[in-house]
C-alpha cells in the first residue's frame, strides 16, 4: 500500500504551476515514497534511543542531519501540530493551520536565543577534599546556607564526628544511636561500598584466619574503596578499645591498617591521628589477652611497634612532630618503674623499630637503672615462685640483649672502620684494638646485660677479658 499517492505529487505540481505526465508523476512518487520510509525509519531509531514512544520532529531533524539532508525549520518537539481536514468532493487532505506572521514586526522585535546542542563537559567535583571555586559547584554562600537549613544540620554534625573520629554525646539509646549511624552509611555510600563494608569488617573480626587473610588483602589492592575510609579508621577505634583483650580481633586490626598505609590508591594522611592511638595502644598496653602465659602478645607488641616505625618514616618529614610525639610515649613506657614489665617490653621495641639513632640516645643511658628493676624483678618472683611477671621479666631481659647486641656489633663495626681508617692515614701511630675499647664500654653502661651482650659478640672470649 502506497503511503503517498500519485495524486498528491499532481497536485503539489500543480500548485508550483508544473504540468507532470503520469509516468513522471508515478516515478516520482516512488522515489518520495522511499524517501520517506527512510527518513521515519531513521527518525525511529533516535526516538527508541531517546527511550520514547512519541516520534517528534527533533528526531526527524536527527535523521536528516544523518542522510546530509537540511533539517526543516520552523518546527519543534515543544507541542503537537493541529491537524486540520477539508474535503474536495471523495478527496480529504489534512493540512496544519498556520498563523500568518508580519515580516516587519519579526524585523523589529528582539532576536531569540540561540538554541544550543546537547553536550557533555567535565569538572572537578573535589580535590583531596577541598572543593574547587569554579562555576558548575555549589558557592559557599550556598553551601553554608544548606549547612544551617534545619533539616540538616543534624545530619551534617554527624558526619563530621564520623570522619574525625569523634562521639557524639547524645543521651539516647544506644539502638538508637545506632539506627541513625547505619542510615548515615546507606545515604553517604553507595550500595556496593555498604555490602563490601559489612563483608569486609565481619570477616575481619571473624574467627576464620583466612576470611581475615582475604580480607586484608583486599583492603591492601582494591582501587575504589577511598569513600570507606573514614568508616574503617573509625572501625579499627572501636574494636580496639571495645576489644584489647581479645588479641585475634587486635592483631587483624593492626593487619588491616597496615592494609590501609600499603595500598596506593587511598590518601591516609587525614586519618593518622586516629590510626596512631591505636597502633600506640597494641605496643604500650597493660594486657592484650586474658592468659600472658600462654597467649603471644609479644608478636602483636612487635608487629605494632613496626607499623608505628613505617607511619614515623614515611610521613615524618610532612608532619615533623610525629616521630617525637611517638618517641615519648615509647620512651615514658620503658623507663617508667610503675608501669608493667609487659608495657615496658612495647616500648623496647617500639624504640628498636625507629632505628639506631634511637636505640643509642634513648636505650642506652637508662639500661643501668631498667637492668637493676629486672634484677629486682627475677630475684623477688624466685622467693615467691610466681611464674608470670618472671616469665616478664626474661622476655624483657631477652629483648634487651637482642637489641644491645645489635648495638654493640654495629659500634664494633663503626671503631673498627674508623681504625682502619687511622692506620691507612698514619702508618706508625700506635693504635689500641677496638674490641677491647667496645668491651669496656659495653661492661660499664650495659649493667647486667654486659656478659649476655659480651658472649653474643665475642664468643671465643666467653664475655671476659
Amino acid at each position: 500500500m502506497s503511503i503517498f499517492t500519485k495524486d498528491s505529487v499532481t497536485a503539489i505540481a500543480d500548485t508550483a504551476g508544473i504540468s507532470l505526465k503520469e509516468d513522471v508523476a508515478n516515478a516520482i512518487t516512488q522515489d518520495i515514497e522511499y524517501r520517506l520510509r527512510e527518513i521515519v525509519h531513521e527518525a525511529g531509531k533516535f526516538m527508541r534511543h531517546g527511550k520514547r514512544l512519541r516520534l517528534t520532529s527533533e528526531d526527524v531533524n536527527h535523521a536528516l542531519r544523518v542522510r546530509n539532508v537540511e533539517p526543516t525549520y520552523g518546527w519543534s518537539a515543544g507541542k503537537a501540530s493541529k491537524f486540520q481536514l477539508i474535503t474536495q468532493g471523495t478527496q480529504q487532505i489534512y493540512y496544519v493551520d498556520e498563523h500568518e506572521l508580519d515580516l516587519e514586526d519579526m524585523l523589529n522585535g528582539p532576536l531569540p536565543p540561540v538554541p544550543l546542542d546537547v553536550a557533555y563537559t567535565a569538572h572537578w567535583l573535589a580535590i583531596e577534599g577541598v572543593q574547587p571555586a569554579i562555576v558548575q559547584n555549589p558557592s559557599p554562600a550556598e553551601i553554608s546556607a544548606r549547612n544551617f537549613a534545619p533539616s540538616t544540620i543534624a545530619l551534617h554534625a554527624t558526619t563530621a564526628a564520623l570522619s574525625h573520629g569523634l562521639l557524639l554525646q547524645q543521651q539516647q539509646h544506644p539502638l538508637m544511636q545506632r539506627v541513625q549511624s547505619d542510615a548515615l552509611i546507606k545515604s553517604a555510600l553507595t550500595k556496593e561500598l555498604q555490602l563490601y563494608f559489612e563483608k569486609v569488617t565481619e570477616a575481619l573480626v571473624s574467627t576464620s584466619e583466612e576470611l581475615r587473610s582475604l580480607a586484608v588483602q583486599s583492603i591492601a589492592k582494591d582501587p575504589g574503596i577511598q569513600p570507606l575510609l573514614p568508616y574503617l579508621t573509625q572501625f579499627i577505634s572501636e574494636q580496639v578499645s571495645q576489644n584489647v583483650r581479645k588479641l585475634h580481633i587486635t592483631h587483624a586490626m593492626m593487619r588491616l591498617t597496615r592494609a590501609l598505609l600499603d595500598n596506593p590508591n587511598l590518601f591516609v594522611e587525614p586519618y593518622l591521628h586516629q590510626l596512631i592511638p591505636n597502633i600506640l595502644t597494641c605496643i604500650v598496653a597493660k594486657r592484650l589477652c586474658d592468659e600472658s602465659a600462654t597467649q603471644d602478645h609479644w608478636a602483636l607488641r612487635r608487629y605494632a611497634a613496626l607499623l608505628a616505625s613505617h607511619i614515623c618514616t614515611t610521613y615524618g618529614a610532612t608532619y615533623q612532630s610525629l616521630q617525637p610525639r611517638v618517641t615519648k610515649t615509647l620512651l615514658r613506657a620503658f623507663i617508667d618503674p610503675v608501669k608493667p614489665l609487659s608495657t615496658a617490653y612495647g616500648g623496647l621495641v617500639g624504640i628498636k623499630a625507629l632505628g639506631e639513632e634511637a636505640v643509642r640516645i634513648l636505650l642506652v643511658p637508662n639500661l643501668l637503672m631498667f637492668g637493676e628493676r629486672i634484677r629486682a624483678v627475677i630475684d623477688e618472683m624466685e622467693e615467691d615462685g610466681k611464674v608470670g611477671r618472671k616469665h616478664e621479666a626474661q622476655m624483657c631481659k631477652d629483648a634487651v640483649v637482642e637489641i644491645m647486641t645489635a648495638h654493640a656489633k654495629q659500634m664494633l663495626l663503626d671503631r673498627q672502620a674508623s681504625t682502619a681508617a687511622a692506620a691507612a692515614a698514619d702508618e706508625d701511630a700506635i693504635l689500641g684494638d677496638p674490641a677491647d675499647d667496645v668491651r669496656t664500654e659495653i661492661e660499664n653502661q650495659f649493667g647486667i646485660f654486659a656478659e649476655p651482650v659480651c658472649n653474643a659478640l665475642f664468643p671465643p672470649m666467653n664475655g671476659s677479658r
